[in-house]
């Protein structure tokens, strides 16, 4: 019994073949033009020939980027079968043809400098030949200058929307092709195990698809045209519900945070306040950890530890059965350098504080408030608890401003200092207290008295004015030392009620009788020619 074993050889293995097999009880050979094709009949006792043979390499490669702005650099990968041992390539741009035998040769990165549509060839080769594969218009370079190419010599850009991303079975979309780069052909895969779709009408540009079966699907958009084509995917993109999920609504995703500032590392802990029960929680921290995904109780209130400094974002998706719903909180974490050991510009929050050069008296009460907070501070805010505007700036009027209250009442204040790293507020209850004038209460009149003094009392029924040297029984309300150098100066005041008392104290002393007087709330006092007169003025309430 005998069989027949075909062998395919090489050129330089022919002759050494044909001579070995020349003892060989029956022997035949076929030469064609690039191999010889031997078979030898097996006899009873006689051994069956072999020999190792070789193949010409499969040329094959792939690149990692096929489109962009020039200048476009391109890692190209070497795919070939066969074991090549040595590779050229053709870049299509006019550059030298590369050829060699190391990995910078098999797997070699190119840079296309100038705009345009390329085609690449490579020829891998080993001991028994080459083969060349060869992609016509892979390369497509734009013009960093044609951000928006519309042309067909550039592969096109895939986008498209949707009339309707979420609804119940059976859920009819219609899907509107946005792409740019001019597209002829568009292939679609909507998601849901239905046929890929491809076609260069209007009727494959603007598809219309039903979704038959509750779920959430991934849609996919190819456009084409001459040059190339680009592929669009939205995960997640159609959200079909079944009928049992009608009475159902989606949740309404909502969080908080036990801190939202501090050093690092800090650690925070987030609380989903979510309505609508959610059963599935997805959480983005901000700071490029992975994103979290879970249904239990730890996917629902997570605890997370940033380790850098910075502002983070976060973001909570609460998924019910029927839908899905994100809350985004922009700059919410706040976290600071560790190593921050002292109150610097720019590095703390400041520690707001101040106090006030009076808190109690009567109205109208102007208040002088000065700044101590610490941290270096830039801006200040003031609420002076009156209904008073606030007021908030960066000057020192700011920093330490006067506010006149000009109603009885008993009033809080406010202070935030800020800075570039934050804010922080100093808020004191009842600070201030400001008392009607009604409330008076008569006391007897002390204190020291000048020589010379004169009281005048007003009667504002008849608008007279009495002197007397008796001082009568009273509370001193405001004392104002003035100077004067002229023979008359007026000084202006303001009677409390209906019966006040006002004392005139001069030094050197002059003569009342020489008209020191009050007259229409007006004090007129005579004084020296050749020395200045000292008038302290102190306005009383008589009992």
């Amino acid at each position: 019994m005998s069989k027949i074993i075909p062998k395919k050889v090489n050129k330089r293995d022919r002759l050494d073949l044909i001579i070995s097999t020349l003892t060989a009880p029956l022997l035949f050979i076929i030469i064609f033009s690039s191999i010889v094709l031997i078979a030898v009949a097996q006899i009873d006792g006689v051994e069956e020939y072999t020999t190792d043979t070789e193949y010409a390499p499969d040329a094959e490669f792939s690149a990692d980027v096929i489109w962009g702005y020039a200048p476009l650099t391109v890692k190209f990968t070497d795919e070939s079968t066969g074991n090549p041992t040595e590779w050229k390539w053709n870049f299509g741009d006019g550059s030298p043809i590369i050829d060699g035998t190391t990995s910078d040769y098999q797997n070699p990165t190119y840079t296309y400098e100038k705009a345009g549509v390329y085609e690449v060839k490579e020829t891998a080769i080993n001991s028994a030949g080459r083969n060349t594969e060869i992609k016509s218009h892979y390369i497509t370079v734009v013009s960093p200058y044609d951000p928006d190419p519309q042309s067909p010599e550039y592969a096109p850009d895939a986008e498209f929307s949707a009339d309707v991303t979420s609804g119940y079975v059976p859920l009819t979309v219609k899907f509107t092709d946005e792409s740019t780069g001019n597209p002829t052909e568009w292939k679609w895969n909507f998601g849901d195990g239905s046929d890929i779709i491809d076609g260069t009408t209007s009727d494959y540009q603007n598809p219309t698809h039903t979704y038959k079966k509750a779920g959430i699907y991934e849609v996919k958009e190819t456009a084409i045209n001459s040059a190339g084509r680009n592929t669009e995917i939205k995960t997640g993109y159609i959200t079909v519900k079944s009928l049992e999920q009608i009475s159902e609504k989606e949740p309404d995703a909502e969080f908080s945070a036990d801190v939202t500032s501090g050093y690092a590392p800090l650690t925070v802990k987030f609380t989903d306040k979510s309505p609508g029960n959610p059963t599935e929680w997805k959480w983005n921290f901000g700071d490029g950890s992975p994103i979290i995904d879970g249904f239990t109780l730890t996917y629902q209130n997570p605890t997370h530890t940033y380790e850098k400094a910075g502002v983070y974002e976060v973001k909570e998706t609460a998924i019910n059965s029927a839908g899905r719903n994100t809350e985004i909180k922009t700059g919410y974490i706040t976290v600071k350098p560790s190593d921050d050991s002292d109150l610097q510009p720019s590095k703390h929050t400041p520690n707001a504080e101040f106090f006030a050069d009076i808190t109690s008296g009567y109205a109208p009460l102007a208040v002088k408030f000065t700044d101590e907070s610490t941290g270096h501070p830039t801006e200040w805010k003031w609420n002076f608890g009156d209904g008073s505007p606030i007021i908030d700036g960066t000057t020192s009027d700011y920093q330490n401003p006067t506010h006149t209250y000009e109603k009885a009442g008993v009033y809080e204040v406010k202070e935030t200092a800020i800075n570039s790293v934050g804010r922080n507020t100093e808020i004191k209850t009842e600070y201030i207290t400001v008392k009607s004038s009604k409330d008076i209460e008569n006391t007897d009149y002390s204190g020291s008295q000048i020589s010379d003094e004169k009281y005048f009392t007003r009667d504002s029924q008849d608008e007279s004015d009495t002197e007397t040297d008796v001082p009568p029984q009273t509370q001193i309300i405001e004392t104002i030392t003035q100077f004067y150098t002229t023979h008359v100066e007026d000084i202006s005041t303001t009677f409390i009620d209906d019966k006040d008392t006002n004392t005139i104290y001069n030094n050197p002393s002059s003569d009342p009788s020489n008209g020191d007087s009050i007259v229409n709330n007006i004090i007129t006092v005579i004084g020296s020619i050749i020395s200045a007169v000292i008038v302290a003025y102190i306005q009383t309430k008589r009992k």
